[in-house]
C-alpha cells in the first residue's frame, strides 16, 4: 500500500494480514494498529482508502487505535474498505478530523 506524505510517495505495510477460508473462497483482512497522534496517520489512512478503492477483494482494511475509557481501554477501528467510511476519509484534513471520525464510527 502506498501513501503520500507531503510530496513523497511512501510504502505502508499493514502490521497484520489475516487470511480466512470462507466456504470455498479466501477472505483477506488487513489490520493496522496505529497511534493516531503520529503525523503520518491521516496520510496512511488515505492511502489505505485509495488501496481499498482499487482492490475490492479486501473486505476489511482497518486502522485501529486503543483509547482510554472510564472502565479501562477500548479498541476502535475505521474500515477503509467500507465505501461510506472511505468517502469520509477523503475529506480528512487534520488529526482532529481523524479523531472525530474514529468517534463517529465507534459509538
Amino acid at each position: 500500500i502506498q501513501y503520500l506524505n507531503g510530496d513523497e510517495l511512501r510504502p505502508h505495510f499493514p502490521d497484520f494480514i489475516v487470511v480466512r477460508r470462507v466456504d470455498e473462497q479466501f477472505e483477506f483482512v488487513l489490520l493496522e494498529p496505529h497511534y493516531t497522534g503520529y503525523a503520518d496517520s491521516v496520510p496512511k489512512l488515505k492511502g489505505m482508502a485509495a488501496y481499498s478503492e482499487r482492490c475490492s477483494a479486501i473486505k476489511r482494511n482497518e486502522m485501529m487505535r486503543i483509547v482510554d475509557i472510564a472502565t479501562g481501554k477500548k479498541v476502535e477501528s475505521l474500515n477503509a474498505a467500507s465505501s461510506l467510511v472511505r468517502n469520509d476519509i477523503k475529506h480528512l484534513m487534520s488529526q482532529d478530523d481523524l479523531n472525530n471520525l474514529f468517534i463517529r464510527y465507534n459509538k
